[in-house]
């Protein structure tokens, strides 16, 4: 799509992990000027393959800015070189006006956007080796990515929207299970990729789902936990208990979480990261309650609950981790539609108990 007799600048557009560096390999030719952020981050002083969101958030605002200074020298060029502007494209306004400023320098301008689902941008993302991108960025670009292009397309002489991906392959499958089993946004890359050992694997109490015909304990568990900032939360609220408590957690749990009742079923105040329709509860019990009983009594627990838009449930028995000798097990809800459980407690089971402030949280102020 070259004018003849004219430069050319092909702007691209697209999440990170969309595949735009392949793209660009197969669209430049020879003596074509590459001008891209990313070439520039490892400049910085401070860049590192390991940064932290606030380094990398610093260092990727440095290389725009170096990537911004190329592309106007290179419109005062004379010799005019035909170029290639690769960023996302997410920040409509600032994209637009170097494609008009590329038209208006006597440029032949396309744009070409490198189209993936969001699944797939985050899943290739945490397959790359030294280019992680934080995902919440991923995540928040691809929400206006839609609109960008609606608006830069009016802005340039050719217009592409490339989809860069197979239906009939099972990239996108892989994605989403990637995402369910490793839930986003993530702040680091994930410790196990698909391929290596112990990828996607449930921790030892987890329950496979049922096969029981009718049961609703169909919800497969994946290698969850919680993040940085919530088990800092929940060590210290152990601290706080064993300091106020003299060591005897139980107590605590006993006077103040069970109270007089022999079972409890809350939502843990402390929750894993889990897919966004699926909710971390804690069932306490006075005494040890086997499968079967747990089963029967969780069911008869929903039942009684309705309406609600929970479709399954599973658990895991927190084997070899319970930092409270009181027997309770982790609980899983899902909602329907990939919404959220919406599920109600009853007065009864609603309970107020004493503890070191916590205003970020909206949780039962008793599980651990």
């Amino acid at each position: 799509r070259r004018g003849a007799g004219r430069a050319h600048a092909l702007f691209l557009m697209g999440l990170p992990g969309a595949g735009k560096t392949t793209v660009k390999r197969r669209r430049m030719h020879s003596g074509d000027l590459d001008i891209e952020p990313d070439r520039f981050k490892s400049r910085h002083p401070r860049y590192a393959r390991d940064m932290g969101e606030e380094t990398d958030e610093e260092v990727h605002r440095w290389s725009v800015r170096r990537a911004s200074d190329a592309f106007d020298d290179a419109l005062l060029d004379p010799r005019k070189p035909d170029l290639v502007f690769d960023t996302s494209g997410s920040n409509a306004r600032w994209l637009g006006r170097r494609i008009v400023a590329a038209r208006e320098a006597g440029y032949t301008t396309e744009l070409l956007w490198v189209d993936v689902p969001v699944e797939i941008a985050l899943f290739r993302n945490r397959n790359r080796h030294g280019q992680w991108c934080p995902e919440r960025v991923i995540m928040d670009k691809a929400a206006v990515m839609e609109r960008s292009f609606q608006e830069l397309r009016r802005e340039a002489d050719s217009v592409e929207r490339l989809q860069n991906w197979s239906e009939r392959g099972d990239e996108f499958d892989r994605a989403k299970w990637d995402l369910y089993v490793y839930p986003g946004p993530r702040t680091r890359p994930c410790s196990l990729r698909p391929g290596e050992e112990g990828y996607g694997q449930a921790p030892p109490g987890a329950k496979s789902p049922s096969p029981s015909r009718g049961s609703m304990r169909t919800i497969r568990i994946g290698p969850w936990k919680r993040n940085d900032e919530v088990a800092k939360e929940k060590n210290a609220r152990l601290s706080w208990m064993d300091r106020t408590y003299r060591g005897n957690r139980e107590r605590f749990i006993s006077e103040h979480v069970l109270k007089r009742r022999d079972i409890l079923v809350e939502p843990n105040r402390f929750p894993y990261f889990l897919p966004p329709d699926i909710e971390h509860w804690t069932i306490w019990s006075r005494k040890t309650l086997e499968h079967q009983e747990l089963c029967e009594y969780m069911e008869a627990w929903l039942r009684a609950r309705e309406p609600h838009n929970v479709v399954a449930w599973n658990y895991d028995d927190n084997r070899g981790c319970r930092t409270i000798d009181i027997w309770h097990v982790h609980i899983y809800f899902q909602g329907s539609g990939g919404q959220p459980p919406r599920l109600r407690q009853s007065r009864a089971e609603k309970s107020s108990t004493p503890g070191p402030p916590r205003p970020s949280s909206n949780r039962s102020p008793c599980s651990v």
